[in-house]
Parts: C-alpha cells; sequence; structure tokens
C-alpha cells in the first residue's frame, strides 16, 4: 500500500517526453502538399463584368490547352480579354520554371465598380445617367503534381488536348494496334467514359 500511496503522491514531470499514442489513425488529416499557384490581373476593363463571366466560365477548372482552345473560339470581346490575361498567366509559369502539360486553371475572378458618369441615350429624345462599367481579371493557375496527373490520366480524366498529343505521337510512330487499344483511356472519348464508369 505504501509504495502505490508512493506512486500516487509523485510529482508528474512537467514535459512529456514522447508525444501520445494516437488510436484512430484514420480520424487524422494528413498534410497532403499544396500545388504551386500564381496569378495574372488585368484592371480597369471598360466592359460589363456579366459578359466576361459568359466568356470566364468556359474556362474555369480547365486544362491550359483546353482553355486556349475554348477561348479562341469566342468571337466577343470578353473572349479575346480573357485570352490575353490567360496567357500572360501562362507565360508567367514557364518563367517560373513550371511545366506547361500541367498547367491547370483553378479560379477566375471578375471584379466589378462603378466608373464615370456618363448620358444614356433612350427612345423619344430620352436620356438618363449611368455608371460606366469597369470590370477587373485574376486568374489563378496550378500545376498538378506528377502523382494527381498520373492518376487523372488513368481514371479517365485526362484532358482532351493531352488525349490529342498522345494520338499525334502514336500517328507519328507508327504504332501498332494494339499499342493503340492500351492508350485508348487517353486517346479517346469512348475511352475515358468507359474507364471513368
Amino acid at each position: 500500500m505504501t509504495t502505490d500511496l508512493a506512486a500516487l503522491e509523485a510529482s508528474l514531470p512537467e514535459q512529456a517526453n514522447a508525444h501520445p499514442e494516437c488510436f484512430f489513425p484514420e480520424v487524422v488529416k494528413q498534410n497532403t502538399p499544396v500545388n504551386p499557384t500564381w496569378i495574372a490581373r488585368k484592371l480597369n476593363i471598360g466592359y460589363s463584368v456579366y459578359k466576361l463571366n459568359a466568356a470566364a466560365i468556359m474556362i474555369r477548372k480547365k486544362h491550359i490547352y483546353d482553355a486556349n482552345a475554348l477561348i479562341n473560339n469566342v468571337a466577343k470581346k470578353g473572349g479575346k480579354l480573357i485570352n490575353s490575361v490567360l496567357q500572360a498567366a501562362r507565360v508567367n509559369g514557364i518563367k517560373k520554371g513550371y511545366a506547361e502539360e500541367r498547367m491547370f486553371v483553378k479560379t477566375v475572378v471578375l471584379g466589378k465598380a462603378l466608373g464615370q458618369k456618363k448620358m444614356d441615350i433612350r427612345a423619344r429624345g430620352k436620356f438618363g445617367m449611368i455608371h460606366a462599367p469597369i470590370s477587373s481579371i485574376t486568374i489563378t493557375l496550378e500545376e498538378k503534381s506528377q502523382a494527381d496527373f498520373y492518376k487523372m490520366m488513368v481514371s479517365g480524366k485526362a484532358p482532351p488536348a493531352i488525349g490529342h498529343m498522345f494520338r499525334k505521337m502514336l500517328y507519328q510512330n507508327d504504332a501498332d494496334f494494339e499499342r493503340v487499344q492500351k492508350l485508348s483511356h487517353i486517346t479517346t472519348s469512348q475511352g475515358r467514359y468507359y474507364r471513368r464508369t
């Protein structure tokens, strides 16, 4: 009994030498590495933010090659503005040493402000005063890690532009039927669909 009481009355150490054990490791969130990101921005654009959003919605969450192909087909002023900022972001990433094949559009943020007043001419000789719209564009690109990019390719989520590059490579190398069939989950939309489902 005396030994037990002495053990209870013994002072505890000020700091624990070892970390406490965790009995529920599946609950603890692992620290996943964050993909590098960078931005390009254009301010004081005399254009409506709603018209810009109609073009920006086409490139969100897309691969850089797919985004370029989609935005080049937009025959509007907003498409040209979005394309200029997208190209600036791509050049910034290349200068920083990131791989262009793994670049994705993470976010496209559009800002809105009220500019100077101007006359709004209406029918039957009527007129009013409105504020000229002023917008801003901020595009954030990210570089997927090699592991994430490989998982996308294998799971059937490869970007169509990457599939086009693979088809071109197979055509130039005169690949046989077996090799073309093995890469069908990357090169064709039907193969990507079957791999996802």
